[in-house]
């Protein structure tokens, strides 16, 4: 029985990290369509700073959510309404979403901005980040 949870966990994962590796492709593909050679933050797009940030960040996240979905949530909400199970994993996943994707966020614009995680200028970027039509994307894309 461990085993199978095992199995469900990896593919949840991996199937998040192709998405993930779509999602960072799409991206680049759509900037270079556009003739941009800037990020959000303003800094030069670096495709694969965005992949292996993604990537890292997706594998992290994805085991931590596979997991709870794999090995808690299948119990918690076995005998719950559809519509209260619904609301759970909707509210989980976008709070989860939200969470990995700022860490994903912080993280590249401090090695784009090639300073400390906390220094104003990566928060006040992150700030920026957060009412922009990139983070509506990310969102979308991901829910």
């Amino acid at each position: 029985m461990i085993r199978i949870h095992l199995y469900k966990i990896i593919f949840l994962v991996c199937y998040w990290v192709f998405a993930a590796v779509f999602y960072v492709y799409f991206e680049g593909t759509i900037i270079s369509y556009h003739s941009l050679s800037t990020n959000i933050f303003g800094l030069p797009y670096e495709l694969s700073r965005s992949l292996l940030v993604s990537v890292i960040v997706t594998i992290i996240g994805g085991t931590a959510i596979g997991t709870f979905e794999v090995l808690y949530f299948n119990k918690l909400l076995r005998k719950q309404p559809l519509g209260i199970t619904l609301i759970k994993k909707t509210t989980f996943y976008l709070l989860n979403i939200f969470v990995f994707t700022s860490i994903a966020v912080i993280i590249s614009a401090s090695i784009g901005l090639d300073k400390p995680i906390f220094h104003s200028v990566v928060l006040d970027s992150y700030i920026k980040y957060l009412s922009s039509q990139g983070f509506v994307l990310i969102m979308v894309y991901w829910s």
